[in-house]
């Protein structure tokens, strides 16, 4: 099932990983979403899953139906309605869950949200990717289509590499629940702090693919070529914020030569 490290722990039927919320509700809500009956509640199996060696490792729990059809699984609660001004864990997890979906697109995982008076289940279809190390084009390029997603929906994402999946044929999934900080202000601000964060997973090994992508990117209608213009004065920005760095190593050096050849060439004049 795993071409890569994973490590994987299916919890027994006497094991319950969700140990704050009743088990017997919890099941009742799978089964109306899936379409079972409550006495078909051993048909689903739980799992806790994780991928070693990305970043912070922090396992997640996959629910298998009876149709091997499997998703991650997180329950938040409700405040009571008579507690007033009570911080709702379940509303701000859904909505910013809700702006992931809605802004990253097909670079997100399909979600679901099922809901009672006191609890909130999000299901999300696992995907068996491995983590992406961005070493071909078609990654990069969908690297910039969702920092240009991520920018557009005015938010920051987390760049932890653990949270960046990508499939055979080269399509980078987003799988994380969440993004960092606030709603930014507006769009330029959020492309120049998604930029800055994704440049974590440059180097000198791919930074070359830039000079193929954003013409290629340009070329695909006006919102995008706009896209490439802001991008090429944000990467602008970028190059000299390190200017005023007295040491730099080789390699970030070479990353940054690269860097400046695709602001040189002013090619999207």
């Amino acid at each position: 099932m795993f071409g890569y490290p994973v490590e994987v722990f299916k919890y027994e039927d006497d094991d319950w990983p969700f140990i704050k919320f009743e088990k017997k509700k919890i099941i009742q809500m799978l089964c109306g979403f899936f379409g079972h009956t409550e006495d078909e509640d051993t048909c689903f199996e739980f799992y806790q899953v994780n991928r070693p060696g990305w970043g912070i490792d922090r396992p997640i729990t996959v629910l298998a139906n009876p149709k091997k059809e499997y998703y991650t699984v997180r329950i938040f609660t409700k405040p009571d309605k008579e507690v007033r001004h009570a911080f709702n864990p379940a509303t701000y997890r859904k909505d910013r869950v809700q702006r992931l979906f809605d802004s990253l697109r097909e670079h997100y995982p399909a979600t679901y949200f099922l809901g009672s008076k006191s609890i909130l289940i999000i299901l999300q279809r696992f995907i068996f990717h491995p983590v992406c190390k961005f070493s071909r084009a078609i990654e990069i390029t969908g690297l910039l289509e969702i920092v240009w997603y991520a920018s557009r929906g005015n938010i920051l994402l987390d760049y932890n590499h653990n949270h960046w999946l990508v499939s055979e044929s080269g399509e980078l999934f987003y799988v994380d629940t969440d993004f960092m900080g606030h709603v930014l202000p507006n769009r330029l601000e959020a492309l120049s702090e998604n930029f800055n964060q994704s440049m974590v997973f440059f180097n000198d090994e791919n930074c070359h693919f830039l000079h193929r992508v954003l013409p290629e990117f340009a070329t695909r209608g006006e919102d995008y070529y706009q896209f490439v213009e802001e991008f090429l004065i944000v990467l602008n920005n970028y190059l000299a914020s390190w200017k005023r760095v007295e040491k730099i190593s080789d390699t970030i050096q070479y990353k940054l030569n690269c860097l400046q050849d695709i602001v040189d060439a002013s090619w999207t004049g």
